[in-house]
């Protein structure tokens, strides 16, 4: 069990910033990631949609083998986290808790900002969590989807993402302690966000948060993989598939990691609707 994988999956290229988040907290970790690049964006998508396309990627991975589930996407994390649950018995873990618990980790934090796309922030998932943590809280939330495209076309250092940036979370200025980035594409504008509120809002990002629940729950359940694997086997031990071929894949993969990963492209002729 212990030399199993991590199975990771996300609609798109955005789970790369929890999968990065992992292999810096447990390098010694297998890990095969899937992105559902042939059925995003999934924030647009109704929940019946949404569920089916998170049980076609769990299943993926688990017949790949694997010893606990991540969803590295909030969309999936919000509408299909307990169906997914109730349906396979691998430990499953979303994003949406993590990120939670680190924000109300900090005891003078009273307002709490969060973003993400249409459909995260429909489900009202964060703002229910937070409440029933911390009822005193107050939460507000904001869909800000445009950043995910402008992200994937590589428009981080640009004055159209200023733009952006300004127009999403100026109604948050001197109204909240702290954001959390509900969406995993979101830490790649982390530093902009951070700059933006000039350091003065602290900003959760859930990539972290995820990889630290992940090792702990592996570590209290003896499960962490603790073979000594050499250099060259490090460089093989993390297998990306996607489910069809995308630009934006190669643009997120730069901006993320310092060196690429061996991954295999699965078409849709391969990747069949179950």
């Amino acid at each position: 069990m212990r030399e199993l994988s991590i199975g990771v999956f996300d609609s798109g290229v955005g789970g790369l910033t929890v999968l990065s988040e992992l292999i810096k907290k447990m390098p010694d970790e297998n890990y095969i990631y899937f992105g559902d690049i042939s059925h995003l964006p999934y924030g647009n998508k109704s929940e019946d949609a949404i569920k089916r396309f998170s049980f076609n990627n769990s299943t993926f991975l688990i017949q790949k083998g694997i010893k606990i589930l991540v969803i590295a996407c909030n969309t999936s994390t919000a509408v299909a986290l307990d169906y997914l649950k109730s349906l396979f018995n691998v430990p499953i873990l979303g994003v949406i808790e993590p990120a939670v618990d680190m924000a109300l980790s900090y005891n003078d934090v009273k307002r709490i900002g969060v973003i993400g796309t249409r459909a995260t922030i429909k489900s009202n998932k964060y703002k229910a969590l937070i409440n029933s943590k911390k009822p005193e809280i107050e939460v507000f939330q904001k869909a800000t989807p445009l950043f995910v495209p402008l992200i994937e076309e590589g428009w981080i250092n640009n004055k159209i993402m200023d733009e952006v940036i300004d127009e999403y979370l100026k109604d948050f200025k001197n109204k909240i302690d702290l954001l959390i980035l509900g969406c995993t594409h979101y830490p790649i504008i982390k530093n902009k966000i951070i700059d933006y509120f000039d350091g003065k809002v602290k900003v959760v990002d859930s990539s972290i948060s995820t990889a630290i629940k992940v090792y702990e729950y592996l570590k209290n359940n003896n499960l962490l993989n603790e073979t000594d694997i050499t250099l060259k086997e490090k460089e093989s031990n993390v297998k990306i598939y996607l489910s069809d071929d995308s630009s934006s894949f190669e643009v997120v993969e730069k901006l993320i990691f310092n060196r690429k990963y061996g991954y295999k492209k699965i078409f849709l002729s391969e990747y069949q609707d179950i």
